[in-house]
């Protein structure tokens, strides 16, 4: 069975060709801007891992400094007259 490939077919052709290569060139550009913004977004998530780490210990050695520091505060205040023995002097 002989194919008939007429001059139509062939530009028919060449036109997908054209339109499907376009679209890979799109495609590919879009790859590569939502790699980037992966990129970038993995730098953003490594950086608040490392601020959240920093703050946890911050907020852990300032809670044991407070703890610290109204512990002293209660051993070394001596505990005043009280308002009613003040009034009935």
């Amino acid at each position: 069975m002989p194919v008939n490939i007429t001059e139509e077919f062939v530009r028919q052709l060449m036109a997908q060709v054209d339109f499907l290569t376009k679209q890979n060139s799109s495609l590919t550009a879009t790859v590569d801007s939502m790699n980037q913004t992966i990129a970038e977004l993995n730098q953003t998530i490594r950086e608040l891992k490392e601020q959240l780490n920093k703050n946890s210990k911050n907020s852990l050695i300032l809670s044991i400094l407070v703890d610290t520091f109204i512990s002293k505060i209660s051993l070394t205040m001596q505990p005043g007259p009280k308002i009613d023995s003040i009034s009935g002097a």
